[in-house]
C-alpha cells in the first residue's frame, strides 16, 4: 500500500470488490466472533491482557524477522510492519507506544459497550447484532 502511493499509482488498485471485502470481511468476522459467537466477557479490570497480547505479537513479529525468507543474509530481516523495524531507531519506539496507547483505548471502549450493552440493554442477541452491525460500519472501509 506505501509502495503503491509513493510511485504515483493511487490506491485504484484496493477499491477492486475482492480486495474490499477481504479487508472487511476480516474485520466483520472477528466482531462477530468477539460480540456474538465468544461469549467472553471483555471487563476492564481485565485490560491487563490486551498489551500483554500485543506484547507477544511484537516479540513474535521480531523473533520471525529473519525467518521470513530463506536467505536473509541477502534479503536482511523482513518485518510484518515497517513500523516494527527495530533499525528505524525512535521510530519503532514511538511506533510501540502509540500502538500500546490505541489497544488499551479500543479495550476500555470495547468493555464500556459492553458494560453498556449488558447493565442497560439486558445484553440480548439483538442488542450485540446491533451493536456489532455499528462497529462494522465504523471499521469497515468502501471508498477512499
Amino acid at each position: 500500500w506505501p509502495h503503491s502511493l509513493s510511485q504515483g499509482k493511487g490506491t485504484a488498485a484496493f477499491q477492486k470488490p475482492l480486495i474490499l471485502v477481504c479487508h472487511n470481511a476480516n474485520s466483520i468476522a472477528a466482531l462477530l466472533e468477539a460480540g456474538i459467537l465468544g461469549g467472553l466477557p471483555c471487563r476492564l479490570q481485565d485490560f491487563v491482557a490486551a498489551p500483554l497480547f500485543g506484547l507477544a505479537y511484537i516479540l513474535f513479529s521480531w523473533y520471525m524477522m529473519n525467518r521470513w525468507t530463506d536467505d536473509w543474509e541477502r534479503d536482511g530481516p523482513q518485518f510484518l510492519y515497517p513500523f516494527l523495524d527495530t533499525t528505524l531507531g525512535t521510530t519503532c519506539t514511538v511506533a510501540i507506544l502509540a500502538l500500546f496507547l490505541v489497544l488499551v483505548l479500543c479495550y476500555c471502549l470495547f468493555s464500556l459497550a459492553e458494560y453498556f450493552l449488558t447493565e442497560y440493554l439486558d445484553g440480548g442477541l439483538l442488542a450485540n447484532v446491533a451493536m456489532v452491525a455499528v462497529l462494522s460500519l465504523a471499521v469497515s472501509r468502501f471508498r477512499d
